[in-house]
């Protein structure tokens, strides 16, 4: 009869002991060799959310200016003459802004007096006050009539001579012939009626049936102190619109039927180094030149877009020959 072999508890208490710890000097070891590739990805991983928060609110602010300028762009000119001198002529050669200025699209120096940095424009709203009937005028006099109450402080009337106030212009796509704004002389105490006198067309222009009134705008566009600023015309002083706008250049090209437009806008974190400009290389070469000594701790980011002005193509674009 074999012998039963006696195994102490002790002893196999040992021995299990013994490969759990090799077990676990095995796991610490392969730890320690993976821990530098778990934290550089972590790291990474890190650093590409940073960059693309920071890209994002820099992207915000800069859609947030195109946004602003949309509407203003678009309806840029509908209503009045584009040339210069036809420009000022149809506001009488007031002396008051915005109809002293070059035309419905111009860009200036800013106040800072940096080129190309101030836009002006002059565009249309539509008030969506309907007329009431076809009118002719000074044959059927110079009163016209609308289907609903214009509201209260969109119009202020102009007695006589040249308009100071923006509010004393309106326009209408309609008008025959085109290009033709009016200056408001009177408005009825029920406000279903305007007494209106054109400087171009002072002996006769027609409006027909159903046309809606747009009221004339303008707006001043630039940038001061990293904040984008402007100014409408019916509020008093400048107004500020975007924050961490760097800076912001227009460009028209030579028949004003195109802008183009550079912003500037910053990232939302702080670093302890100067960055370089990310998308600097769509620059003009001048102002590549000029904004790449621009030195902030703000990751900065260009933004180019081009829009076509629809209200202002030349003679030359709408009866070109083949």
């Amino acid at each position: 009869m074999a012998k039963k072999k006696t195994v102490l508890f002790g002893q196999r208490k040992s021995r299990n002991f013994a490969f759990t710890l090799v077990d676990i000097l095995i796991s610490i070891f392969f730890f320690l060799f993976l821990i530098p590739f778990f934290l550089t990805l972590l790291q990474q991983t890190g650093n590409y959310l940073i960059k693309l928060i920071d890209y994002r609110a820099a992207y915000n602010r800069a859609f947030s200016v195109v946004s602003l300028l949309r509407y203003p762009i678009f309806y840029c000119g509908l209503g009045v003459p584009t040339d210069v001198d036809g420009y000022k002529q149809s506001f009488g050669n007031s002396r008051f802004q915005p109809f002293n200025w070059t035309g419905p699209v111009s860009v200036v120096k800013n106040p800072l007096g940096l080129e190309n940095a101030e836009l002006r424009i002059v565009f249309a709203k539509c008030d969506y006050k309907k007329l009431k009937s076809n009118f002719k005028y000074k044959e059927q006099g110079k009163v016209i009539s609308f289907t609903k109450k214009i509201d209260k402080n969109t119009i202020v009337a102009s007695n006589s001579g040249a308009p100071n106030n923006i509010k004393n212009c309106i326009v209408f796509r309609s008008s025959f012939p085109n290009a033709n704004p009016l200056v408001v002389r009177w408005v009825s105490s029920d406000r279903y009626f305007l007494e209106v006198e054109s400087y171009l067309n002072d002996e006769y222009f027609q409006l027909y049936k159903n046309d809606k009134m747009y009221l004339l705008s303008a707006l001043k566009v630039f940038c001061k102190n990293a904040i984008l600023y402007t100014n409408d015309y019916k509020i008093s002083g400048d107004q500020p619109r975007v924050d961490g706008i760097q800076d912001i250049r227009f460009y028209l090209d030579n028949n004003k039927n195109f802008i183009t437009i550079y912003i500037l806008s910053r990232g939302k974190f702080q670093y302890n180094d100067y960055k370089k400009i990310i998308g600097i290389e769509k620059c003009f070469p001048e102002l590549e030149s000029e904004w790449s000594v621009i030195k902030s701790t703000y990751q900065l980011y260009v933004y180019k877009t081009v829009w076509r002005l629809p209200n202002c193509l030349s003679e030359n674009l709408l009866f070109a020959k083949d």
